[in-house]
Formats: structure tokens, sequence, C-alpha cells
């Protein structure tokens, strides 16, 4: 994935983000002031903000005891990506 690939190379080039890469969520305990993570690894760090982007069955979510709500309905969905041969010229 072209996307994420570059996503990736942008994170890895700013030295404001740490990326733990491969790793998963273990636990976090959270105070007023700030939340304590720790991975899989082991590895432990401290931050002032969590983002728990990690699907709608978010282990960081229920970790961090966030209420949600689910609904079933009943859908699906496909998706795709089209690239045309020639050119439309915005038609």
């Amino acid at each position: 994935n072209i996307l994420r690939a570059i996503l990736y190379e942008n994170v890895q080039n700013n030295k404001l983000i740490t990326c733990f890469v491969p790793a998963s969520f273990l636990r976090c305990n959270m105070d007023a002031h700030e939340i304590q993570v720790t991975l899989d690894q082991n590895d432990q760090f401290t931050t002032n903000l969590l983002i728990g982007a990690d699907g709608r069955k978010s282990a960081v979510r229920d970790r961090a005891n966030i209420e949600s709500e689910f609904h079933e309905y009943d859908q699906a969905a496909i998706t795709c990506i089209v690239s045309h041969a020639q050119d439309h010229k915005d038609t």
C-alpha cells in the first residue's frame, strides 16, 4: 500500500513521534496528568496523549474504560479504485 508506506516514512522521519513496530498494546495506567503505557514486549513509556486508532474492537478503548455502543445494520459494502485508460478531461 503506497499511502501506508508514505505515512510510515513520514512518521519515521518526525523527531516528535516515537514508533514502536512491531508491537501490540498490553495495558495502560492513567491519572489526571499522564498515561503510562506498556506494550507486549515490555516496552514502556509515559505520555500525555494516547490515540487508540486500533479499530472498532479497540483494546486501547477497552483498557481505558471508555464506553461505546455497537449497532448491527445488516449491510455490506464493496469498495474499489478505478483508474481510466485514457484521460477523462474532468468530464
